[in-house]
């Protein structure tokens, strides 16, 4: 597995907006509707990886992302 660990102090998410992460969600901005993170969802997961994301308010986030190392015996 590869896995890509990135966190910030910044201040961070209630846990109910993370259970949330990666849904399609409407907004009023002149595009409308906002799937950035559910397509990065889809294509970790297409890929046989996984995503987890932990949040405390006032105290940061933390991504996780890892992905299967494939070698190839051609390469």
């Amino acid at each position: 597995m590869i896995i890509v660990l990135v966190s910030d102090l910044g201040c961070g998410m209630n846990e109910d907006p993370v259970k949330k992460l990666g849904e399609p969600f409407y907004s009023n901005k002149e595009k409308g509707m906002v799937l950035g993170l559910m397509s990065s969802y889809k294509i970790i997961i297409e890929h046989k990886g996984e995503i987890f994301i932990e949040s405390k308010l006032n105290s940061g986030t933390k991504v996780e992302v890892k992905l299967p190392f494939i070698t190839h015996k051609n390469c």
